[in-house]
């Protein structure tokens, strides 16, 4: 996947609506939305998101419920994303948590400055380092 403003207006819009969205390391998030989808904005922001190995037992069961609606308990454990399929993938990022996007590892998207791991204390590249405009 190329690292361009396309794609990334694209990643970010799967979060749309939460409030994920940070200007460089200002303190405070912003909800995902059209005001943020401008060239300016895509260059200086990314999305601060949660780790899926810190998702909650709550989250972790309704995963499994929707996959597994017959098994009456289950023991936290590994999510295996690429086992997921899009329904559940799609909770789970409604919930705020990292997922890969068109082929990217979420390391790959923490490398290209499209998001930060919510109370990481490393420092992201720059969101604008190396994102190509296209425009």
């Amino acid at each position: 996947m190329e690292n361009n403003l396309e794609n990334k207006a694209k990643f970010f819009a799967l979060y749309w609506g939460q409030k994920v969205f940070k200007w460089n390391d200002a303190p405070m998030k912003s909800k995902v939305g059209i005001t943020h989808m401008t060239k300016h904005h895509l260059l200086n922001m990314h999305l601060e998101l949660k780790s899926v190995s810190l998702i909650t037992d709550e989250d972790f069961t309704e995963i499994m419920w929707n996959r597994f609606p017959f098994q009456p308990s289950f023991k936290k454990g590994r999510i295996y994303l690429e086992h997921l399929n899009c329904t559940q993938c799609d909770f789970i990022r409604s919930k705020g948590y990292a997922v890969p996007f068109m082929g990217a590892s979420v390391g790959e998207l923490i490398n290209m400055g499209w998001l930060k791991m919510e109370g990481s204390q490393d420092e992201s590249p720059s969101p604008n380092k190396s994102v190509k405009n296209d425009q």
